[in-house]
């Protein structure tokens, strides 16, 4: 995941702690497809952040304009590496920060 967020300029996932997290804490916006109450709530918090958009599992159709809007739209990159920034150097190892971030990201949601 790591490398792929590294020459990625989106991240689309289905809304799992591990993957918003990661994409988050390397500066990535999201797009997030959810299929569970608990992916859509976190999805809901990066959306809430600024750092990305949401489409419903049964609105696939829309994932294209979304996606567009994410790579063009500076806002949401812009937010995405402001919550990078935030939490650049948290503990001694990307586990650590993954971690955190996992644990804001639950914060509003909980």
């Amino acid at each position: 995941t790591a490398a792929i967020e590294q020459h990625a300029a989106a991240v689309i996932c289905n809304g799992t702690h591990g993957t918003l997290a990661s994409a988050l804490c390397a500066g990535k916006p999201l797009l997030s497809v959810p299929f569970t109450l608990e992916q859509s709530v976190h999805a809901a918090r990066v959306a809430e952040l600024g750092a990305g958009l949401t489409v419903s599992g049964r609105a696939l159709a829309n994932a294209t304009d979304a996606l567009r809007r994410l790579v063009t739209e500076p806002r949401f990159t812009e937010a995405a590496h402001r919550f990078a920034q935030r939490y650049r150097g948290w503990g001694d190892s990307t586990t650590t920060v993954l971690e955190r971030a996992d644990r804001l990201l639950c914060a509003r949601s909980g």
